[in-house]
């Protein structure tokens, strides 16, 4: 288990002048009561779901995640953010690197179906880029992604970030993964994204920066070749630190994202 810290939703769509909906919404199998916001597009049946990371929340400002939902509603597409469980407002008090956090995905898209929507697109990032690619293998109401920052397998994360997020020596490592695994009964090491592109076909644009500590650029190289759909894309952002590639290049961002959007839904 993660221990994550909770960030308080300070900002609210009204800020960007867009019209917003609160809503609640259960995660899917053990019923998380999560918190989120839907954003119209007049006259638009397609939606984007947007994922963010750890010790953030729907609203994270570091990456910019309004003015990128205020965009992509301009160009025509109706946006849904939420909280993960445990973040923002959401219910739930733990992080599980994704492996339960699938489930509040899941619940999204339930919602976004009973909603009447089948154009579904995910925008992911960081750790919410690698809850998109899990989910979509699971779940066919996915039509395509953007994977910002995403890490291809847990282990390669855990292991350098260890110290760094607990400030414990790497001798305490194993033992602690061990017990982990015995309380939560599920193997952290085993999360691997990348291992998820095989069990589902569909066009998925990988953002990374090539200056990130956090999650390396070799994992977005990785995640691209794994993925064999030929609407695959990949770019490399020159100069950017973790999930900072629309902060740097904020119009080039949202023109291929659209563009990619526009595309695949």
């Amino acid at each position: 288990m993660v221990i994550i810290k909770r960030a308080p939703v300070l900002e609210n769509p009204s800020a960007f002048g867009l019209t917003y909906e609160d809503i609640s919404f259960l995660s899917r199998e053990d019923d998380v009561d999560l918190k989120g916001w839907f954003l119209p597009a007049a006259g638009s049946d397609r939606l984007i779901i947007m994922v963010h990371g750890v010790d953030v929340h729907r609203a994270d400002p570091s990456i910019g995640m309004l003015n990128i939902a205020a965009a992509l509603v301009q160009h025509g597409f109706n946006v849904f953010t939420f909280d993960l469980r445990g973040h923002g407002e959401s219910d739930g008090r733990s992080g599980y690197a994704g492996h339960h956090e699938k489930k509040d995905l899941h619940g999204a898209l339930d919602y976004a179906v009973q909603r009447g929507f089948s154009k579904i697109g995910v925008l992911g990032f960081s750790l919410g880029a690698a809850i998109a690619i899990m989910s979509a293998a699971e779940n066919g109401d996915i039509s395509s992604i953007v994977a910002d920052s995403s890490f291809s397998n847990m282990k390669d994360i855990i292991v350098p970030q260890f110290t760094k997020r607990t400030g414990l020596p790497k001798i305490f490592l194993r033992p602690l993964v061990l017990l982990a695994r015995m309380t939560y009964r599920f193997n952290f090491m085993s999360i691997k994204p990348i291992e998820s592109l095989s069990a589902f076909n569909k066009p998925v644009f990988f953002i990374h920066g090539d200056q990130d500590e956090t999650i390396p650029v070799e994992h977005a190289s990785q995640l691209y070749e794994a993925c064999s759909h030929p609407q695959k894309q990949l770019w490399i952002t020159s100069g950017v630190t973790h999930v900072r590639s629309y902060a740097m290049y904020n119009r080039e961002y949202m023109d291929k994202v659209t563009a990619f959007f526009d595309a695949t839904l």
